[in-house]
């Protein structure tokens, strides 16, 4: 049996990785569609339970797009991560 906690956990992460905006906007009420993705590219990039490789896209259109961490500081060079 999973808990509440469980269940949120999951379906975060599920968010993450597909980029839901529509999760994001539940959690977020208010948020435009833009500040949704960048929240969600961010929060992403940063999830050490995401796959690399999503996580490393992510990093790339934060760089691309002129963001940076969801912590400060500028996105890591092409191919780190933060740990």
């Amino acid at each position: 049996m999973t808990t509440d906690l469980e269940n949120f956990l999951h379906a975060r992460i599920t968010a993450l990785r597909t980029l839901n905006i529509a999760y994001f906007k539940s959690q977020c009420p208010g948020a435009s569609d833009e500040v949704a993705l960048i929240g969600l590219h961010k929060a992403r990039y940063e999830c050490r339970e995401i796959e690399a490789s999503l996580r490393l896209e992510s990093g790339e259109w934060l760089r691309a797009h002129g963001y940076g961490r969801l912590r400060v500081g500028e996105i890591l060079p092409t191919g780190e991560l933060p740990k």
